[in-house]
C-alpha cells in the first residue's frame, strides 16, 4: 500500500462494491434459465463473477505492493466492462460475436499447431484430427472473426474506456519499454539497480480508482441487463462516493 492512508477510503469503497456485486448475483437467481448460455442475463452474471474475482485479486496485489500485477488484473476488469457494454447494447447478437470470437481463436491456434505437426520428422495422428477440426469449424463458422474491443466502444457512452485499457496494457500487462522501465533504476552513479521498486502513491491511488470504476460499471451493466435488482438502488451512492475519491486523486496528482 502507499503508506499515506489515502488508499484506505478506496479500500472501504471497494468493500462496499464487492458487497453489492455479491448481492446482485444472489438476487438474480438465474441458475435455471430456460435459455441457458444463450441468455444475456446468464452471460452478464458470468462476467460479474469473473470481475469480482479479478477485482479481489487486484486489491490483494495492491496490499502486497505488487502494482504491476494489480494493474494487470484491473485491466481484466475493464475488459469485462467492455464486454458488459457490448452485451447490454447488442444482447444475443453480442453473444453470437463472442462465440465467433472463440472459434476464430481456436482456428488460429489449430493452424499454428498443424504447422508444428507438419514440421515433425514422424507423421503424427494429431495432424489428421486437426485438419478435420479446422475444416468442420470453417464450414460451421465461415464468417467467424475476432471481437474488436475498440470498435465496439466507439458509438457508446463508454467510448473513452479503451484509453484506460490501452494504458494498463502498455505499462503493466505486456512487456514493453514502459513496463520494463519499472524494474530498472539508474541513479547518479553508473550502477544500474534492477528489481521491484515500491509503487508510488499516485499510481496506487490511480490503480484503485480504475478498479473501482470498472467494477461499478460491471455492476451497473449487470443490473441493467437483468432488470433493476433491489441492490441496484445502491449503485448511485457508490458512484457518488467514487466521484468524491476521484476528485481527491486529481488533487493528489496536482500536488505531486
Amino acid at each position: 500500500m502507499d503508506g499515506s492512508g489515502k488508499d484506505e477510503a478506496w479500500f472501504a469503497l471497494a468493500q462496499e462494491i464487492k458487497v453489492v456485486g455479491a448481492e446482485l448475483y444472489q438476487q438474480a437467481d438465474l441458475t435455471d434459465s430456460e435459455h441457458g448460455a444463450d441468455d444475456p442475463k446468464i452471460i452478464a452474471l458470468a462476467l460479474l463473477c469473473r470481475s469480482m474475482g479479478n477485482f479481489q485479486g487486484a486489491l490483494l496485489m495492491v496490499k502486497e505492493g505488487l502494482i504491476v500485477e494489480a494493474r494487470t488484473l484491473v485491466r481484466c476488469c475493464i475488459e469485462n466492462l467492455i464486454w458488459i457494454d457490448g452485451l447490454a447494447t447488442k444482447g444475443k447478437e453480442f453473444i453470437t460475436e463472442v462465440v465467433h470470437d472463440e472459434y476464430k481463436s481456436k482456428m488460429a491456434r489449430g493452424k499454428q499447431l498443424l504447422e508444428w505437426v507438419a514440421a515433425q520428422k514422424t507423421q503424427l495422428e494429431l495432424g489428421e484430427k486437426l485438419e478435420l477440426f479446422l475444416d468442420e469449424t470453417k464450414k460451421q463458422f465461415p464468417k467467424a472473426k475476432k471481437i474488436n474491443l475498440k470498435a465496439s466502444l466507439q458509438a457508446g457512452p463508454l467510448k473513452d474506456l479503451y484509453g484506460f485499457y490501452g494504458v494498463l496494457s502498455a505499462d503493466a500487462a505486456h512487456p514493453s519499454a514502459s513496463s520494463l522501465s519499472r524494474h530498472i533504476e539508474k541513479p547518479e552513479t553508473n550502477v544500474i539497480n534492477i528489481g521491484n521498486p515500491e509503487p508510488e502513491e499516485e499510481e496506487v491511488l490511480e490503480t484503485l480508482e480504475y478498479g473501482c470504476m470498472a467494477m461499478i460499471g460491471v455492476c451497473v451493466g449487470t443490473n441493467q441487463i437483468i432488470g433493476s435488482l433491489p441492490s441496484g438502488q445502491k449503485l448511485e451512492g457508490l458512484f457518488q462516493e467514487y466521484t468524491k475519491l476521484q476528485q481527491a486523486n486529481k488533487q493528489t496528482a496536482s500536488d505531486g
